[in-house]
């Protein structure tokens, strides 16, 4: 009987010696597989063969949570869901932290695929299961995410209602860098709707931004979107402020795109201040870039603005000109807008041209 006891307790010693090394195992194959998850895909995929071949539950929770984020790397979101879920069925009932990251990598990748509702709802079951184990992990990056998703909606009252829902909890945390974030997010959904507000959020966000370090781009942003609504109200003197000073941080950072759009904006409150010949130099600028790059529509609204430069020196031709190359590629992307705008300043310089056959 003695010799049968004690061939049991080595027997229970053996075999949690041996759940033991399992468990050890696959934290130390998790941390492989994760650390080359950003940079060598092969090699990830190397240890997460590791984890599958332990065969427990937990591993195979990881294996499906990691082999979900290879998809999501190489952007195939459609069987990165297949894997989250069944990662989230495992890990639901033995690893509630890796369970929440799942439901909000689910979220994301249907953000990818503009799956928006189910987005919404994967969020709100995370947030759900933050709330019952008092944790705030996730939540405030969900509420933002779930601002987002109501955004890409055109449901601007409910970004804005979990845009501050998030704000409540990064002021509580005394998470600068992301109250600035949701701030100029703010500042974005008012910008349609309510200009005053709009730049009430900034001029937040940017009093908090000169506080931290290594914020100059946040900073030019910002600034970018206080001198587009300056634009918006007209107020042309105070946007150029604002403009001219983005510029010079974007042409240091040799940012192209932003560089474009700051300049044509420049051109724009040059043209609207009466001085077309200053706005035709920097609209040019901006031509010169867009010549390089994919964006139709800054080319069709750089075209336009040209076209309106030189029909204020009554230059028709020049305008006629710049108006029917930006009539072709609204044409070619299908803007509606953006081809009335052509259309009605092309009839402008054919009056001006006297050529009748031009305002048929």
């Amino acid at each position: 009987m003695k010799n049968r006891n004690i061939i049991f307790i080595i027997l229970v010693f053996v075999s949690l010696f041996v759940f033991s090394q399992k468990n050890n195992n696959t934290e130390e194959l998790l941390h492989k597989a994760g650390s080359f998850l950003s940079k060598d895909l092969d090699s990830c995929t190397y240890y997460l063969n590791k984890i599958d071949s332990l065969k427990t539950k937990k591993a195979k929770g990881y294996y499906y949570f990691i082999k979900a984020n290879i998809y999501v790397k190489q952007s195939d979101f459609n069987k990165a869901l297949l894997f989250f879920k069944k990662a989230n069925n495992i890990n639901k009932h033995i690893n509630d932290t890796l369970y929440i990251n799942g439901l909000h990598k689910y979220g994301l990748s249907c953000m990818y695929l503009s799956k928006y509702n189910c987005a919404i709802s994967f969020f709100n079951k995370e947030i759900a299961i933050e709330k019952q184990s008092n944790l705030i992990t996730n939540t405030p990056k969900a509420y933002g995410n779930i601002a987002s998703a109501y955004r890409r909606l055109n449901k601007i009252d409910s970004a804005i209602f979990f845009n501050k829902q998030a704000l409540k909890i990064y002021q509580s945390q005394a998470d600068s860098s992301r109250i600035v974030s949701i701030l100029n997010n703010l500042g974005n959904l008012y910008q349609a709707f309510d200009i005053e507000n709009s730049n009430n959020y900034y001029n937040k966000a940017l009093e908090i931004s000169y506080r931290i370090p290594n914020m100059e781009k946040r900073i030019a942003i910002i600034k970018e979107n206080i001198g587009i609504n300056y634009v918006a109200t007209k107020e042309y003197k105070k946007a150029l402020n604002y403009l001219e000073e983005t510029y010079q941080y974007f042409v240091e950072t040799k940012d192209k795109m932003q560089e474009a759009f700051v300049l044509n904006n420049i051109g724009f409150c040059y043209l609207n201040t009466n001085q077309p010949k200053k706005a035709i130099l920097f609209i040019k600028k901006a031509i010169d870039i867009y010549q390089y790059n994919s964006n139709q529509e800054g080319k069709i609204f750089t075209l336009i603005n040209l076209a309106d430069a030189y029909y204020q020196l009554k230059k028709y031709k020049k305008s006629k000109k710049h108006y029917t190359q930006a009539l072709k590629l609204a044409n070619d992307i299908k803007e509606t807008q953006l081809k009335l705008k052509c259309y009605l300043g092309l009839f402008e310089n054919a009056v001006q041209l006297k050529n009748k056959k031009e305002t048929i």
